[in-house]
């Protein structure tokens, strides 16, 4: 049986998935946005997921361009937890969803430091740590045969969120802490609609955030190339101008290998970015396995301090695209057994690769 290593960076609807890993804790956000983003995920990410999921490379505020009293404003390493509205396009077929939690502390992944950082983008690694027997599922391993409690979901009341194609008036936790609301409108949304999210108050004090409508994100390429002393240019479709938005982009190359590690770029949403050779060797040094790939989330997003730190809220429009490294093939097949997508030769191993 082939396993998860952990949670992927971006989450294509901007919710962090539970995962079992390998060499890492096992990982859940709780259904909050990976926007990051994890954000993310993506974040929805995310991400995806995630996205999901996840903070800023950058941090900081920005002034929207086209809204004023709107301000940028990721959490970074602060982060314990968000909302999120998402417009996502899986498998073709547009999805619209709310979700997101807060929780009393921070989760691991958004503790990844930076190793390598350049312009608007870094590398992040997580932790190696091995816990022999593995932490239970309410647990993170923080190090070597060490388990610690993951922090907990609480309730921040009811939810209200104004500005969107449907209105979401009464939005109570499904089970006392985490939300979540399909929508029916795809795009829930309309680009530069002032959107605002609005919590009566539970475990923590009563907030309200605000954020933008985006445009759908569009990526023409299929897939973008990585290769050792290459920058990495990346492409998608601008907003139309006087957009509010920026785009996230988390790329993770090894999550079937075991390897945390990810770069995480923060960036205007201008139609290109290219990342640095710097951090793409680094990426690549420390090791690749099945299915690399890029989450792409566009976003705006505006946070606040509650007591046990930073919440955001992310409206955002999330895409993943394949990485491709020269002799790196993909493969789904029984690990051991020959594959029709491996060449002739080789079997599918379980990090999902051909060898």
């Amino acid at each position: 049986m082939k396993i998860a290593v952990f949670a992927r960076p971006f989450a294509l609807a901007l919710v962090a998935a539970s995962s079992v890993p390998v060499s890492v804790a096992c990982s859940s956000d709780g259904g909050e946005p990976a926007g990051n983003p994890q954000g993310g995920g993506p974040g929805a990410g995310t991400g995806g997921s995630n996205a999901s999921g996840g903070s800023s490379a950058t941090g900081g505020a920005t002034a929207g361009a086209g809204a004023p009293g709107y301000v940028y404003k990721p959490c970074g390493a602060l982060r314990v937890g968000g909302f999120s509205v998402t417009a996502d396009l899986i498998q073709g077929e547009g999805t619209s969803q709310f979700a997101g939690s807060v929780r009393d502390g921070v989760v691991a992944r958004d503790r990844w430091p930076e190793a390598t950082k350049e312009g608007a983008c870094a590398v992040h690694v997580g932790p190696n740590a091995v816990c022999t027997p593995m932490c239970g599922s309410d647990q993170d391993c923080v190090s070597t045969n060490q388990c610690a409690a993951k922090p907990k979901n609480h309730a921040v009341g009811t939810l209200r969120v104004t500005g969107l194609k449907e209105a979401l008036d009464a939005v109570e936790p499904l089970n006392g802490s985490q939300y979540f609301k399909a929508l029916d409108e795809y795009p829930p949304f309309n680009p530069g609609d002032a959107i605002t999210l609005s919590a009566s108050g539970g475990d923590y004090s009563a907030f309200s955030l605000s954020a933008r409508g985006v445009a759908l994100l569009e990526i023409p390429a299929k897939s973008f190339p990585m290769s050792q002393g290459q920058d990495l240019p990346l492409t998608w479709t601008p907003p139309p101008s006087g957009s509010d938005s920026r785009m996230y982009i988390s790329i993770d190359i090894a999550h079937h290998g075991g390897v945390a590690a990810e770069i995480r770029c923060d960036v205007p949403d201008t139609g290109a970015y290219t990342v640095p050779k710097k951090l793409v060797d680094d990426l690549l040094s420390r090791g690749v396995a099945g299915f690399p790939m890029a989450g792409f989330t566009r976003r705006t997003l505006s946070s606040t301090e509650l007591a046990p730190g930073c919440v955001e809220f992310v409206v955002a429009s999330s895409l993943e695209r394949d990485i491709s490294i020269n002799g790196l093939t993909s493969c789904t097949c029984s690990a051991g057994e020959p594959c029709d997508e491996c060449p002739e030769g080789q079997t599918c191993q379980v990090d999902f690769t051909c060898h």
